[in-house]
């Protein structure tokens, strides 16, 4: 295991910059830096630094980490969700819950499915939830909006489309998906 981690950590590392990696306890690609660095004096031409993916996520949306205020930082995976508070540079308050943005898109499936008779792909309802998908009331122009849905209809068999409301998808399927979320928040 050591010696497959190094053959493909090391090319990647291999760097005239000092590097700084985003650690995940779940990624299995964090797991192997982890291991690889292990051999830093081996492979790797300057250090590495390790900070956890709260941190990076609030560092990369302009948070001034080390400030006395403490910050929450909500991070919407595709498997997992992350909340972390974070204060002084540190993590004060972690939990990770098994709710995320595959649960969203999961949920705009069966919605689609159930509300419509159309059968549409996991991509299809991926590209539907990056397009029409908010919890939040948004400006008029998207609230008026629409999405094309395009799938098989399961009561004839053949291919067919639907217009889903930005509206409909925010009520009828993604306040109730992330309701979880909000729940471990407060």
């Amino acid at each position: 295991m050591l010696k497959e981690a190094k053959e493909l950590i090391c090319p990647i590392l291999e760097s005239e910059h000092n590097l700084l990696v985003s650690v995940s306890l779940y990624s299995v690609l964090s797991k192997l830096v982890l291991i690889a660095h292990t051999f830093q004096p081996f492979c790797l031409p300057n250090p590495v630094t390790f900070i956890y993916e709260p941190i990076a996520a609030a560092i990369g949306v302009g948070i001034n980490v080390f400030r006395k205020e403490a910050n929450m930082i909500v991070n919407v995976g595709a498997e997992r969700t992350e909340i972390a508070v974070i204060k002084f540079g540190y993590i004060v308050f972690h939990r990770t819950i098994k709710v995320a943005g595959n649960d969203f898109t999961k949920a705009i499936l069966r919605f689609i499915k159930d509300e419509h008779n159309l059968l549409v792909n996991f991509q299809d309802a991926e590209d539907i939830k990056l397009i029409a998908g908010s919890v939040f009331k948004m400006d008029d122009e998207f609230e008026r909006g629409e999405v094309e849905c395009i799938g098989k209809n399961l009561l004839s068999g053949i291919p067919s489309s639907v217009n889903v409301s930005h509206i409909e998808l925010r009520e009828s399927v993604l306040c109730y998906a992330v309701r979880e979320i909000v729940m471990e928040v407060r």
